[in-house]
């Protein structure tokens, strides 16, 4: 049995798109389900996430459950777990008009604060097609 969300991370999306799959994203900003997720609406996703457990049991629906301790992506900032959803972005093709060539150029002309983040801007620059902004 394979749990596929195609909203919630970037194997399940390549999943979903290979196999024509909606992108639906019942999670807000915040962590909360939206009112798209038809139950536990407001509720936060971890909060929520023994009430579905119990909901699944008492439905007849969960066949099994067990808990797995694995390692998890944390947010280098806030060490909190990163909440994977797809959400509405705007790209910019890197290799247009030269864009990734004046990027790299312009990248030592920034005082970068601190010092590692212009390793980690050019990093970022030489290997990826597409920009998020």
């Amino acid at each position: 049995l394979v749990h596929t969300a195609p909203a919630h991370g970037v194997d399940d999306y390549m999943v979903g798109q290979k196999f024509h799959l909606p992108t639906e994203n019942p999670v807000a900003g915040n962590g909360v389900y939206l009112p798209e997720a038809k139950v536990f609406v407001g509720e936060h996703i971890y909060k929520a996430q023994p009430k579905i457990i119990e909901t699944l049991k008492a439905s007849g629906h969960l066949l099994k459950h067990d808990v797995i301790t694995h390692s998890y992506p944390h947010c280098w900032r806030h060490k909190t777990p990163i909440i994977f959803r797809s959400t509405p972005q705007w790209f910019i093709n890197m290799e247009s008009q030269g864009l990734r060539e004046q990027a790299l150029t312009d990248i030592p002309k920034v005082v970068w604060t601190p010092s590692w983040g212009q390793n980690r801007i050019e990093s970022m620059m030489h290997g990826r097609p597409d920009w998020c902004i």
